[in-house]
């Protein structure tokens, strides 16, 4: 989804680097935050069941949801700990790999019976040695999903925020890392995508109100005896 989103900004015609980096942050959040998140409340609507045929889904927020449902809210944010890092990491170790190989034992040459390194001009040397870029819209993206599933479901499901301070911890020293070691440097980017991403920081502490006034007045949970 984010590979589609990113491939329609060629068609957009910005003027600006930021100006793609802030059409593809939003296009991708909402899709992702929809596809992730929000999904387990639309396919428990009824007017969705309706279509779909009756499931073993509910928006009630009930016993049976908390049984069901918020286990799966759990796997998933425990997956995007180190899921998001892996591909990264998988590419860091070949690249080292190879270029401690070249810087061992050199470039083959173009003639050579087993070429394995490649490497057949000098831009692909340049570009091994000089790390891929770091795309930021992609990372707004995957702290943002992560802050606005712990701001809806935190409420009825406190385990939720020591995974996402882990989740905060690890990409912050991961990129940290990344930066020094791997990544080239990336463009001058101005203030408007961080202030993109700011603002909708804003939406999700509402929507946390929402969603915890939401949890917290529900009957099958919460019960009173006053009359």
């Amino acid at each position: 989804m984010i590979l589609i989103n990113r491939r329609a900004k060629t068609d957009e015609k910005h003027h600006s680097l930021d100006g793609q980096e802030v059409s593809v942050m939003s296009r991708g959040f909402f899709s992702k935050f929809l596809n992730t998140g929000l999904i387990f409340l639309i396919l428990g609507l009824r007017q969705v069941q309706a279509v779909l045929g009756e499931t073993d889904l509910s928006n009630n927020l009930d016993v049976t949801w908390y049984e069901t449902i918020a286990p799966d809210v759990i796997i998933i944010s425990v997956i995007n700990i180190l899921a998001p890092h892996g591909p990264v990491l998988k590419r860091f170790y070949k690249d080292m790999k190879k270029i401690a190989k070249i810087n061992k034992e050199g470039v083959q040459g173009v003639d050579a019976r087993k070429k394995t390194d490649g490497i057949y001009c000098q831009d692909q040397l340049d570009k091994l040695y000089l790390g891929p870029d770091f795309h930021l819209h992609i990372r707004y993206i995957q702290l943002l999903v992560n802050f606005y599933m712990v701001m809806l479901y935190g409420m009825g499901i406190p385990l939720l925020f020591p995974i996402a301070a882990v989740q905060f911890f690890v990409t912050f020293w991961f990129d940290k890392i990344m930066f020094i070691r791997y990544y080239r440097k990336p463009p001058q980017y101005d203030y408007t995508t961080g202030k993109m991403a700011t603002e909708l920081l804003g939406y999700g502490v509402m929507m946390h109100l929402v969603a915890s006034i939401w949890m917290l007045t529900n009957p099958d949970i919460f019960t009173s005896n006053d009359g």
